[in-house]
Protein backbone atom coordinates (compact mmCIF):
# COMPACT_ATOMS: atom_id res chain seq x y z
CA UNK A 1 0.00 0.00 0.00
CA UNK A 2 2.88 2.71 0.84
CA UNK A 3 6.50 1.94 -0.66
CA UNK A 4 9.14 4.86 0.12
CA UNK A 5 12.38 3.87 -2.28
CA UNK A 6 15.17 5.14 -1.55
CA UNK A 7 14.30 8.20 -0.04
CA UNK A 8 16.72 10.88 0.38
CA UNK A 9 15.99 14.59 1.61
CA UNK A 10 18.63 17.73 2.11
CA UNK A 11 18.79 21.22 3.64
CA UNK A 12 22.28 22.48 2.31
CA UNK A 13 24.99 20.67 3.86
CA UNK A 14 22.90 18.52 6.28
CA UNK A 15 20.68 15.55 4.84
CA UNK A 16 17.83 14.91 6.75
CA UNK A 17 16.37 11.72 5.30
CA UNK A 18 19.26 9.31 3.76
CA UNK A 19 18.70 6.88 1.37
CA UNK A 20 15.33 5.13 3.48
CA UNK A 21 13.58 2.45 1.90
CA UNK A 22 9.75 1.10 3.60
CA UNK A 23 7.15 -0.75 2.92
CA UNK A 24 3.59 -0.46 4.89
CA UNK A 25 0.94 -3.55 3.91
CA UNK A 26 -2.73 -3.12 3.81
CA UNK A 27 -4.28 -2.80 7.42
CA UNK A 28 -0.76 -2.40 8.94
CA UNK A 29 0.02 0.33 11.69
CA UNK A 30 3.68 0.56 11.22
CA UNK A 31 4.41 3.58 13.95
CA UNK A 32 7.62 5.53 12.94
CA UNK A 33 9.39 5.87 16.13
CA UNK A 34 12.61 8.24 16.98
CA UNK A 35 13.40 11.11 19.01
CA UNK A 36 12.64 14.92 17.74
CA UNK A 37 15.01 16.13 15.18
CA UNK A 38 15.79 12.33 13.95
CA UNK A 39 14.00 13.09 10.75
CA UNK A 40 10.34 11.53 11.12
CA UNK A 41 8.57 15.06 10.36
CA UNK A 42 11.18 15.62 7.35
CA UNK A 43 9.71 11.62 5.70
CA UNK A 44 5.98 12.78 6.54
CA UNK A 45 6.33 15.44 4.32
CA UNK A 46 7.59 13.75 1.41
CA UNK A 47 5.34 10.78 1.93
CA UNK A 48 2.30 13.61 1.47
CA UNK A 49 3.91 15.65 -1.45
CA UNK A 50 4.71 18.98 0.99
CA UNK A 51 8.55 18.46 0.22
CA UNK A 52 10.07 16.80 -2.96
CA UNK A 53 12.51 14.44 -2.49
CA UNK A 54 16.38 14.93 -3.58
CA UNK A 55 16.16 11.20 -4.87
CA UNK A 56 13.59 8.57 -4.46
CA UNK A 57 10.22 8.15 -4.50
CA UNK A 58 7.03 7.77 -2.35
CA UNK A 59 4.00 5.55 -4.09
CA UNK A 60 0.63 4.86 -2.27
CA UNK A 61 -1.52 2.47 -4.03
CA UNK A 62 0.56 2.53 -6.79
CA UNK A 63 0.03 5.84 -7.07
CA UNK A 64 3.03 8.54 -7.27
CA UNK A 65 3.31 11.10 -4.22
CA UNK A 66 5.45 14.42 -5.10
CA UNK A 67 4.16 18.10 -4.95
CA UNK A 68 3.32 17.95 -8.53
CA UNK A 69 0.99 14.84 -8.50
CA UNK A 70 -1.61 16.98 -5.82
CA UNK A 71 -4.56 14.93 -7.26
CA UNK A 72 -3.03 11.65 -5.24
CA UNK A 73 -3.53 13.43 -1.77
CA UNK A 74 -7.33 12.44 -2.24
CA UNK A 75 -5.53 8.96 -1.75
CA UNK A 76 -4.76 9.48 2.21
CA UNK A 77 -5.47 11.73 5.22
CA UNK A 78 -3.19 13.63 6.76
CA UNK A 79 -2.97 15.35 10.51
CA UNK A 80 0.13 17.16 10.89
CA UNK A 81 1.96 17.38 14.27
CA UNK A 82 1.07 21.32 14.39
CA UNK A 83 -2.68 21.42 13.63
CA UNK A 84 -3.60 24.16 10.91
CA UNK A 85 -7.32 25.02 11.42
CA UNK A 86 -9.79 27.56 10.15
CA UNK A 87 -10.52 29.12 13.65
CA UNK A 88 -13.89 31.17 12.47
CA UNK A 89 -15.48 28.21 11.58
CA UNK A 90 -16.99 25.22 14.06
CA UNK A 91 -15.81 21.89 14.40
CA UNK A 92 -18.88 20.51 12.77
CA UNK A 93 -18.39 22.91 9.96
CA UNK A 94 -14.79 22.29 9.72
CA UNK A 95 -15.10 19.01 9.28
CA UNK A 96 -17.75 19.14 6.42
CA UNK A 97 -15.61 21.71 4.90
CA UNK A 98 -12.07 19.98 4.88
CA UNK A 99 -14.24 16.26 3.03
CA UNK A 100 -15.50 19.06 0.67
CA UNK A 101 -11.98 19.65 -0.34
CA UNK A 102 -11.78 15.76 -1.95
CA UNK A 103 -15.42 15.79 -3.30
CA UNK A 104 -17.27 14.02 0.19
CA UNK A 105 -20.24 15.94 0.74
CA UNK A 106 -21.44 14.76 4.72
CA UNK A 107 -24.08 14.91 6.68
CA UNK A 108 -24.28 16.77 9.58
CA UNK A 109 -24.85 13.39 11.39
CA UNK A 110 -21.92 11.82 9.79
CA UNK A 111 -19.58 14.75 10.79
CA UNK A 112 -21.07 14.31 14.28
CA UNK A 113 -20.03 10.62 14.09
CA UNK A 114 -16.48 11.66 13.20
CA UNK A 115 -16.36 14.51 15.66
CA UNK A 116 -17.87 11.43 18.59
CA UNK A 117 -15.20 9.24 18.13
CA UNK A 118 -12.49 11.65 19.07
CA UNK A 119 -15.02 13.01 22.06
CA UNK A 120 -15.88 16.19 20.14
CA UNK A 121 -19.92 16.09 19.58
CA UNK A 122 -20.54 18.42 22.19
CA UNK A 123 -18.44 20.91 21.47
CA UNK A 124 -19.04 20.56 17.03
CA UNK A 125 -20.76 23.92 17.42
CA UNK A 126 -18.38 25.73 18.97
CA UNK A 127 -15.85 27.64 17.18
CA UNK A 128 -12.26 26.41 16.74
CA UNK A 129 -10.67 28.85 17.93
CA UNK A 130 -11.47 28.30 21.48
CA UNK A 131 -10.05 24.80 21.77
CA UNK A 132 -7.31 23.24 23.57
CA UNK A 133 -4.22 22.00 22.11
CA UNK A 134 -5.39 18.71 22.70
CA UNK A 135 -8.86 19.60 21.26
CA UNK A 136 -7.21 20.80 18.13
CA UNK A 137 -4.82 17.63 17.97
CA UNK A 138 -8.47 15.38 17.94
CA UNK A 139 -9.92 17.45 15.48
CA UNK A 140 -7.12 17.37 13.46
CA UNK A 141 -8.31 13.18 13.71
CA UNK A 142 -11.57 13.96 12.53
CA UNK A 143 -10.18 15.82 8.97
CA UNK A 144 -7.67 13.38 8.65
CA UNK A 145 -10.77 10.91 8.15
CA UNK A 146 -13.25 12.86 6.81
CA UNK A 147 -13.08 12.01 2.64
CA UNK A 148 -12.77 8.57 4.18
CA UNK A 149 -9.59 7.43 3.29
CA UNK A 150 -7.76 4.17 3.18
CA UNK A 151 -4.57 5.29 4.42
CA UNK A 152 -3.90 7.48 7.46
CA UNK A 153 -0.34 9.38 7.63
CA UNK A 154 -0.28 10.86 11.54
CA UNK A 155 2.56 13.04 12.27
CA UNK A 156 2.84 12.73 16.13
CA UNK A 157 -0.57 12.98 17.10
CA UNK A 158 -0.44 11.78 20.99
CA UNK A 159 1.20 15.44 21.13
CA UNK A 160 -1.39 17.40 23.44
CA UNK A 161 -3.46 14.27 24.72
CA UNK A 162 -4.52 13.69 28.00
CA UNK A 163 -4.19 9.96 29.16
CA UNK A 164 -7.91 9.15 28.09
CA UNK A 165 -7.09 10.62 24.57
CA UNK A 166 -4.26 8.40 24.34
CA UNK A 167 -6.67 5.54 25.33
CA UNK A 168 -9.20 6.52 23.03
CA UNK A 169 -6.49 6.73 20.05
CA UNK A 170 -5.18 4.04 20.46
CA UNK A 171 -8.95 2.21 19.95
CA UNK A 172 -9.19 4.13 16.71
CA UNK A 173 -6.51 2.66 15.64
CA UNK A 174 -7.39 -0.83 16.31
CA UNK A 175 -10.79 -0.01 15.02
CA UNK A 176 -8.80 1.35 11.69
CA UNK A 177 -7.24 -1.65 11.23
CA UNK A 178 -9.79 -3.90 11.14
CA UNK A 179 -12.08 -2.00 8.99
CA UNK A 180 -8.61 -2.37 6.28
CA UNK A 181 -6.92 0.75 7.13
CA UNK A 182 -3.37 1.42 6.48
CA UNK A 183 -1.42 3.77 9.26
CA UNK A 184 1.90 5.62 9.50
CA UNK A 185 2.15 6.78 12.42
CA UNK A 186 5.33 8.75 13.62
CA UNK A 187 5.84 9.31 17.50
CA UNK A 188 8.69 9.42 20.31
CA UNK A 189 6.92 7.54 22.80
CA UNK A 190 8.28 3.89 22.94
CA UNK A 191 5.32 2.57 24.94
CA UNK A 192 2.79 3.72 22.52
CA UNK A 193 4.63 2.12 19.89
CA UNK A 194 5.02 -1.27 21.75
CA UNK A 195 1.50 -1.26 22.42
CA UNK A 196 -0.32 -0.03 19.02
CA UNK A 197 2.07 -1.10 16.48
CA UNK A 198 1.88 -4.25 13.99
CA UNK A 199 5.71 -3.03 12.97
CA UNK A 200 8.19 -0.44 14.40
CA UNK A 201 10.22 1.63 11.89
CA UNK A 202 13.28 3.06 14.24
CA UNK A 203 14.99 6.09 12.35
CA UNK A 204 17.72 8.10 13.78
CA UNK A 205 19.72 10.98 12.37
CA UNK A 206 17.66 10.31 8.96
CA UNK A 207 18.82 6.73 8.53
CA UNK A 208 16.68 3.84 9.18
CA UNK A 209 18.25 1.28 11.22
CA UNK A 210 15.41 -1.57 12.36
CA UNK A 211 12.44 -2.31 11.62
CA UNK A 212 10.11 -5.42 12.91
CA UNK A 213 8.01 -6.74 15.88
CA UNK A 214 7.30 -4.16 18.40
CA UNK A 215 7.74 -7.08 21.09
CA UNK A 216 11.15 -8.02 19.68
CA UNK A 217 12.69 -4.68 18.86
CA UNK A 218 13.74 -3.83 21.97
CA UNK A 219 15.50 -7.34 22.53
CA UNK A 220 17.80 -6.21 19.26
CA UNK A 221 18.61 -3.06 20.74
CA UNK A 222 20.54 -5.32 23.50
CA UNK A 223 22.63 -6.73 20.45
CA UNK A 224 23.74 -3.13 18.71
CA UNK A 225 25.81 -0.03 20.51
CA UNK A 226 23.54 2.19 17.89
CA UNK A 227 20.28 0.69 18.53
CA UNK A 228 20.94 0.32 22.13
CA UNK A 229 21.72 4.58 21.85
CA UNK A 230 18.91 5.46 20.12
CA UNK A 231 16.59 3.40 23.04
CA UNK A 232 18.26 5.40 25.65
CA UNK A 233 17.10 8.78 23.77
CA UNK A 234 13.67 7.44 23.71
CA UNK A 235 13.27 6.60 27.23
CA UNK A 236 15.00 10.19 28.44
CA UNK A 237 12.57 12.14 25.90
CA UNK A 238 9.73 13.05 27.73
CA UNK A 239 6.91 10.95 27.03
CA UNK A 240 4.19 13.05 24.96
CA UNK A 241 1.22 11.73 26.55
CA UNK A 242 2.14 13.77 29.14
CA UNK A 243 1.93 17.02 27.55
CA UNK A 244 -0.19 19.64 29.10
CA UNK A 245 -3.57 20.42 27.25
Amino acid sequence: MIILDHLTRRYGTITAVNDLSLSVEDGEVLVFLGVNGAGKTTTIKLMTGLLAPCSGAVYIDGEEICPSNPSARRLFGYAPDQPELFPRLTAQETVKFSARLYGVYLTDSEATELLEAQDLARDRNRLVHGFSRGMKQRLSICLALAHKPRVLILDEPLVGLDPLGVIRMKALLATLAQTGHTIFLSTHSLSFAEESATRVAVIHHGTLCAVGDPRLIRTEANKSSSLEKVFFELTSTPDPTQADI
